[in-house]
């Protein structure tokens, strides 16, 4: 196999590209790439684009399952973010396009044929100019086969990608490094047509980026190459549309993680006087843009609630109506465990260490799980004050954000940030760090190994212990271009406690009186971790 690494002009800018000529099996590529990345040196460190082709000229090969002719290529691209180099196959091997004319079906259905437009005229657009569509079969009902050539005719410098029940199984046959746990996930679906379509409408569109729409949605005269969809837009949502890679993917991926307790409105069955809570999802969103993502995260051990902790729930529902709510049980807290944490290697050994599996275990979730997908976490006993919206306090440009709590320290109880923000990656260190520290397992301080003192230094050492580091304001990271934002403690408007007084005394039964908590504690069948 010869390798050939020579220069090109694309921009102004000197891109180098390496060809593979002659025999060989294409999983060398791979290997071939990482030893090519060492050639880079302070290019990789400039940030210029590289990409990796490779002119396959042996026998047919081999690449996850999705078989190549000869002479095709095949891409290999760093995005130079820290995500690792993916093998991208074209769309024509996923699709299998069929040559025009080459299709024969039973009357009166028609057939329908994939087009590759690479000669665009127009202004380049951040999201594709790819329009994927998906039905059984590539022979359609004459009225489904209007559909199609309509968004061809609206969009006359898209390619066009019909995926057919073969191309979107290929889809799943891909190694998704992004979605480890996607292959036994899809062992749970069991209404292959609909949701196996929703999952890969979301995978396609993730991986080539471009534009989804159902088979029976037909353009209007309105949509046009250059309208709605902006050449500066990056996801659009009227119909599914996306940028390669884009992070939308964040609300597709909390549902396939949360897929075996993410149950249908009104599939509960609660003993009373519990009372069910169930997620939403929300993705047509009507508002400015905002880095924290919309999403809300709460847990307790079962979706079966209290009512007084149901009134929460619905509290946060109705004052954050643009956000996604999940709501997740013991068994979803241990999927996020189940993850291959690579940022934190010694996580699942460290998590043996944890005695009070409660409160220490949760300390550690929420952290997790925030990282991972961005959003608010608040404890299932904090509400919403009514001045708590979607503008305020939490701003658009805000990159993590936090109440200080009765020391001053960041508050643990509730929190929102941006996935992967540097607070959240420091905070799971000194947790596992202080873990490894314990001398004993028997009676560990929650507060200063898991808790508020953990994430105290998680966020110093994030920000870089500015002498200002704990009072109001946003604060910038000295390590990382990021900031994080820490409020004052709430009252009343903002987060209302009067909502769920703990220290009231309410009825239990006829005969006896409780505090609220101890009457919570009764229902769920869990003490409080002070009592542990």
């Amino acid at each position: 196999m010869n390798i050939i690494i020579k220069q090109q002009r694309n921009s102004g800018a000197t891109i180098p590209s390496l060809s593979v000529m002659g025999s060989g099996d294409v999983s060398v590529l791979e290997s071939i790439w990482e030893q090519y990345k060492q050639h880079l040196g302070s290019l990789l460190l400039q940030e210029q684009p590289v990409k990796l082709v490779a002119a396959i000229k042996s026998d047919i090969p081999t690449v996850n399952n999705a078989t190549l002719t000869q002479g095709t290529q095949l891409s290999v691209i760093d995005h130079l973010d820290n995500t690792e180099s993916i093998v991208k196959l074209t769309l024509e091997q996923i699709a299998r396009s069929p040559e025009i004319g080459s299709l024969s079906c039973p009357p009166p259905l028609v057939p329908t044929y994939d087009r590759t437009v690479s000669d665009i005229e127009l202004k380049p657009r951040k999201i594709p100019r790819i329009m994927h569509m998906t039905m059984k079969s590539r022979c359609l009902p004459p009225d489904l086969a209007i559909v199609t050539n309509a968004w061809k005719e609206a969009l006359p410098y898209h390619s066009f990608y019909f995926h057919g029940d073969d191309a979107v199984e290929r889809v799943f046959q891909l190694n998704w490094k992004e979605f480890p746990q996607l292959k036994s996930m899809m062992r749970c679906i069991k209404l292959k047509g609909a949701m196996k379509i929703d999952v890969w409408r979301m995978l396609v569109v993730y991986l080539f980026g471009g534009i989804y729409a159902d088979i029976d949605v037909p353009p209007g005269p309105n949509f046009t190459e250059i309208s709605p969809i902006k050449a500066d837009d990056e996801a659009f949502s009227s119909v599914m549309l996306g940028q390669d890679r884009h992070n939308g993917s964040l609300l597709w991926s909390l549902n396939i993680l949360l897929a075996t307790t993410h149950p249908e409105i009104g599939s509960l069955s609660c003993p009373p006087p519990l009372v069910p809570t169930y997620d939403r999802t929300v993705s047509d969103i009507e508002l400015k843009p905002r880095k924290i993502p919309r999403i809300m995260h709460m847990t307790m051990k079962s979706r079966c609630l209290p009512p007084d902790l149901a009134i929460v729930t619905n509290a946060w529902k109705e004052a954050l109506p643009y956000h996604s709510f999940y709501f997740h049980d013991d068994d979803a807290v241990e999927r996020v465990f189940q993850l291959n944490w690579k940022e934190f290697p010694q996580l699942k050994s460290m998590m043996r260490c944890i005695k009070l599996k409660g409160a220490m275990k949760i300390d550690v979730w929420r952290m997790l799980v925030v990282y991972l997908f961005g959003g608010i976490y608040a404890d299932i006993d904090v509400p919403p004050g009514p001045n708590f919206t979607e503008i305020s306090p939490i701003k658009a440009d805000d990159e993590a954000f936090f109440f200080s709590d009765a020391w001053t320290r960041p508050s643990q109880w509730f929190f929102a940030m941006e996935p992967k923000h540097p607070v959240g990656y420091y905070t799971v260190h000194e947790i596992l760090k202080r873990l490894q520290d314990l001398k004993t397992l028997e009676k560990p301080n929650v507060v200063f190994v898991t808790g508020p003192d953990a994430l105290k230094h998680g966020y110093g050492n994030a920000l870089g212990w500015p002498s200002n580091l704990f009072e109001e304001g946003t604060h910038k990271s000295k390590k990382f271009n990021k900031t994080a934002t820490k409020k004052r403690h709430p009252d009343s408007s903002t987060i209302n406690p009067n909502i769920l007084d703990m220290g009231k005394i309410v009825p239990w039964n006829e005969t006896e009186n409780v505090t609220r908590r101890e009457r919570i504690e009764r229902q769920s069948g869990i003490v409080h971790w002070t009592k542990q």
